[in-house]
């Protein structure tokens, strides 16, 4: 089955944690959310001012990586942008989070490790010279 919708590429993809709909980030610059069975979208977030390079789900929260240098939070359901964190000097090319930490890599060579409730960012990890382009927590 071939889902369509976006109006450029799709870069990430991500299954929610039911099974139920998909996940998907890209160069439209906008988040869609998909339902598997209809093979329908369901919605599609704007808010990112760059291409969205990754996606993730939190507790029934994506967590969006923008080219533009920005992690997005946001509810599904309603499509409204819950969080954005900042910090980043690069394009944010990698998420991945569990029920406490979000975790981002970007082109600037930094991984960054957010609290998932609040918008102040942890000390940055640093040590990469070139962009982190995937992790797995």
């Amino acid at each position: 089955r071939t889902l369509l919708g976006h109006t450029s590429r799709v870069l990430s993809v991500c299954v929610s944690i039911d099974g139920k709909h998909l996940y998907s980030g890209s160069w439209d610059n906008t988040v869609g959310v998909w339902d598997l069975k209809e093979g329908s979208l369901v919605r599609q977030m704007e808010g990112h001012t760059n291409s969205v390079l990754s996606v993730c789900e939190l507790d029934g929260i994506i967590v969006s990586g923008s080219g533009d240098t920005t992690v997005k939070k946001w509810n599904p359901s309603t499509g409204e942008c819950v969080g954005t964190l900042e910090g980043h000097s690069g394009g944010v090319i990698s998420v991945d989070a569990n029920s406490s930490i979000i975790c981002s890599g970007s082109c600037d060579g930094t991984v960054r490790v957010w609290d998932a409730t609040a918008t102040a960012t942890e000390p940055k990890v640093v040590g990469h010279s070139r962009p982190v382009w995937w992790m797995r927590y």
